[in-house]
């Protein structure tokens, strides 16, 4: 007999096959006895695990076994038992993953660090006279070093400033 959860249907009494299941969940199918009154309630067993996945820096792509799903952080993503195939990735950082294998029931917490692609820039700076000033240089508000340098900086580095002696 079909039914969707919460499930009631009369049977006949006496011994009955009854089979209960649901996507994600362990299908139960046991022989039982209905007498008068006799109600049969069980609690399916799931089928998943739950997976959540934060980056360091956060909001980068997140691939879960090929497919594209969200940015992190992800909470509560549910997979089936077994060997899954974990990345992020973005613009900015080098791509980050790891297999991850996961049991029924259980629920995972991960955090993936990438780095991050460099870059490198040299700044130069003069004053009014066309003068070379030597002059702190920060990117996206910390000091990288000094002009005429060649600074490592991330390849999506944003802000660039130039403080110098001459101000």
């Amino acid at each position: 007999a079909l039914c969707k959860t919460p499930c009631k249907k009369r049977l006949p009494l006496g011994t009955r096959r009854v089979e209960m299941s649901l996507p994600d969940y362990v299908k139960r199918d046991e022989q039982v006895t209905l007498e008068n009154g006799g109600v049969v309630s069980w609690t399916l067993e799931e089928d998943f695990a739950l997976l959540d996945v934060n980056s360091v820096p956060a909001e980068l792509n997140v691939l879960l076994d090929g497919e594209e799903r969200g940015q992190t952080p992800l909470t509560g993503l549910k997979l089936m038992p077994g060997n899954h195939e974990l990345m992020v990735k973005s613009p900015c950082h080098y791509p980050e993953g790891q297999t991850v294998n996961v049991e029924r029931g259980e629920t995972r917490k991960l955090t993936l660090k990438p780095k991050t692609i460099p870059a490198a820039i040299e700044v130069a700076a003069t004053n009014k006279d066309g003068d070379d000033v030597e002059a702190d240089v920060y990117v996206d508000g910390q000091k990288k070093g000094t002009t005429f340098e060649i600074l490592k900086v991330s390849v999506c580095a944003k802000k660039l400033r130039v403080v110098g002696a001459d101000g």
